[in-house]
């Protein structure tokens, strides 16, 4: 019975095809048709349908490993490798239950025809030939990264700013997806970057206006709740941007924009090296800042939760990506209204009761008793919001699971036409949260590579 809620399946690609498997949606595109054929095709069966797509890279096809069978029929194996950590095991199972040969550790993997790997400099692109795949596209920080995402997304509101202005998309691929675009303020909570002197008025402006509004403090680049912090006020807004700088930082910056070398027209220095960057305030760490979700939809009587959902991207030209509707992650401590802040404008809180990372859920003293506590499936989220009385019957297919799919779009639409590399073969699954306000609206807090 759960299967009538999927739209889009996995289970198909994994065994090679690539077709829509849905009864409702089919394929977007009228120009172009998928040749039948996913990254895991036999390929025997790619030889029967291969079409070579404008602007990906071509090369030589790589030697397969030939076995014999039961009947003595020469077939072709297909060999995978994988490297350690992320529960690695799961893949190489489901690799091998579908008759692949795992390669060793000690290969790093050259020559598979399909390398999975926990980061994307453990993948050789440039030598990746036609009919292998790689797990992760080489670009995939446009929207991993908290600072590529929000970069990313305030492209499309440029895009959104010069259509109502002008009534025209910039290209073709712009106007066959422009319903897709949404104002990046209706896509995530207020975000800013710290590195932006534009920003940190905004947040400086945002305090002013609201003192009492919670902040959200993350590092640029760690994951899994490191390096995070709440804060509220203005002296944490003065410390943020920089205002409380002493005069001989001032100073010191002024000297330092100063003396940098005028850029040439081809973007060089006179002497050839790259241009400096803008300096931030010394006192300013690189850092993001997004409005904290005050108060959340609660759960369970008054626990915080997020849906961690999933995003397939198989290919980027043309774009195909498949959605899950994942789970919820639920806090282990009942939530309660941040405290006021002390003198630096940092809030000290229970981590536990404010955020559902796992890992942050781990540290929790009962986390061994509790820890199916954790993790939910949407169905049981939907089922318990409702005998609370918060939601209706219908909340989990036609609002929260449209309304996921079109923060998601919106992401992905936002990288269109060439943002994403095309390079034959790879492919990504991200891991999106989001999170509802108490009054059920959807937000995509971030995006994640190496989803758990």
């Amino acid at each position: 019975k759960v299967k009538e809620y999927i739209y889009c399946k996995l289970d198909p690609w994994l065994r090679g095809e690539c077709k829509s498997h849905c009864n409702l949606h089919e394929w977007k595109r009228t120009t172009w048709r998928p040749e039948g054929f996913s990254v895991f095709a036999d390929e025997d069966d790619e030889a029967a349908g291969d079409v070579d797509n404008e602007g990906e890279l071509q090369g030589d096809s790589i030697p397969t490993t030939k076995v014999q069978n039961s009947a003595n029929v020469s077939t072709k194996k297909k060999t995978f490798y994988v490297s350690k950590g992320n529960n690695w095991e799961m893949i190489s199972e489901m690799m091998q239950g579908m008759g692949w040969e795992m390669m060793p550790f000690e290969s790093n993997g050259t020559g598979a025809h399909l390398t999975w790997v926990e980061r994307r400099k453990d993948i050789d692109y440039v030598r990746l030939r036609s009919g292998q795949a790689a797990n992760h596209i080489q670009n995939n920080d446009i929207l991993t990264s908290k600072v590529g995402l929000l970069k990313t997304l305030r492209e499309a509101d440029r895009l959104l700013m010069k259509f109502k202005r002008t009534g025209k998309w910039s290209s073709e691929t712009n106007a066959e997806y422009g319903e897709w675009l949404l104002p990046s303020d209706e896509v995530m909570p207020l975000t800013l970057n710290m590195a932006l002197p534009s920003d940190r008025l905004v947040l400086l402006d945002e305090v002013e206006k609201d003192e009492g509004s919670v902040w959200v403090v993350k590092p640029p680049s760690n994951n899994q709740g490191h390096g995070v912090y709440f804060v509220s006020g203005k002296a944490a807004a003065d410390k943020l941007s920089g205002r409380g700088m002493q005069a001989g930082e001032v100073k010191q910056l002024n000297e330092e924009k100063t003396d940098a070398p005028n850029p040439s027209e081809n973007g060089e220095t006179q002497e050839g090296a790259a241009p400096k960057q803008a300096a931030m305030p010394p006192a300013i760490k690189p850092c993001v800042v997004q409005r904290y979700v005050d108060p959340p939809q609660l759960l369970n009587g008054g626990y915080k939760w997020d849906n961690r959902c999933f995003l397939l991207v198989a290919r980027t030209k043309p774009l195909i990506a498949l959605f899950h509707p994942g789970y919820a992650r639920v806090c282990l401590d009942k939530w309660s209204p941040p405290q006021a802040p002390g003198a630096d404008g940092e809030i000290i809180l229970d981590r536990t009761a404010h955020m559902t990372n796992l890992s942050v859920a781990r540290g929790h003293p009962e986390y061994s008793q509790r820890k199916e506590e954790t993790v939910l499936p949407m169905p049981e989220v939907a089922h318990r919001l409702q005998a609370a009385g918060t939601v209706d019957e219908m909340w989990l297919q036609q609002k929260w699971t449209v309304g996921c799919k079109k923060l998601l779009r919106a992401a992905l639409g936002a990288t269109l036409p060439h943002k994403l590399h095309s390079r034959s073969g790879c492919f990504d699954l991200f891991g999106a949260d989001i999170i509802a306000d108490q009054q059920g609206k959807p937000s995509l807090i971030e995006i994640n590579s190496n989803p758990a």
